[in-house]
């Protein structure tokens, strides 16, 4: 009985290697195909169908508005719930907030929603803002009062306004008096990314009870590599 059971021997060493061998080669070539950029068991039909779902899903990417846009980006809240009056041209109070930078950004929007006596701004002030650093041993300061003309288009109400600036172009008005018509732009980004000991300064430029409900920088960071943006007194 044994001499017979060894003589299968040769018989399953062939069906196991046969077996191994169909294994070895569906597995080749669902990586040939994987290599390829194609999905394997998929008719050609198929295969459109679900390049035109990519296609489809990148047009939606397309037709979101910075807006919108940027909930999809990290995001820092720099400060909340700040308030403040302006009297004779003297703020009564200011904040002033250290950034604490890790890694590079790729594309960063600066978000602010304030309001006056629970108000919209328009016609009672504005928000003012200064990104301050030191950038290859010299300091630097941008930012003045920020221009809702020339803000991104953001969402509307009558209890407060909203300003939202790519960070490459943050633009401004240095005076309270000087016309919108003098615009400043500042590239924040670059200072974020090439800048020491970064910190944003503000408050509202308003007469009566001003308030920032919410400034905050929303970020991506730079490809294939990581990133963070913290906040400290």
């Amino acid at each position: 009985m044994l001499k017979k059971n060894l003589s299968l021997n040769p018989f399953w060493e062939a069906l196991f290697t046969l077996f191994f061998g169909l294994v070895a080669i569906v597995i080749a070539s669902i990586a040939i195909s994987l290599i390829n950029g194609k999905i394997p068991f998929i008719t050609n039909n198929d295969q459109t169908k679900l390049d035109q779902i990519v296609e489809n899903t990148s047009e939606i990417k397309k037709q979101l508005t910075p807006y919108e846009y940027k909930d999809g980006l990290n995001k820092t809240v720099v400060i909340k719930d700040f308030e403040n009056s302006t009297k004779n041209q003297k703020y009564t109070n200011m904040f002033e907030k250290r950034l604490y930078v890790e890694g590079n950004y790729k594309q960063a929007y600066l978000y602010v929603r304030a309001s006056a006596d629970s108000k919209s701004l328009e016609g009672y002030g504005d928000v003012y803002t200064k990104l301050k650093a030191f950038e290859n041993g010299i300091y630097r300061e941008y930012g003045g009062h920020l221009l809702k003309s020339k803000s991104l288009e953001t969402g509307t109400s009558e209890e407060w306004t909203e300003y939202l600036f790519d960070l490459t172009d943050v633009k401004y008005k240095e005076d309270f008096d000087d016309d919108e018509i003098e615009v400043t732009s500042a590239d924040w980004l670059r200072l974020l990314n090439g800048g020491d000991n970064q910190a944003v300064i503000g408050f509202t430029s308003t007469s009566r009870i001003g308030k920032i409900h919410e400034m905050s920088i929303y970020y991506k960071c730079s490809i294939e590599k990581e990133c963070s943006l913290k906040i400290g007194d």
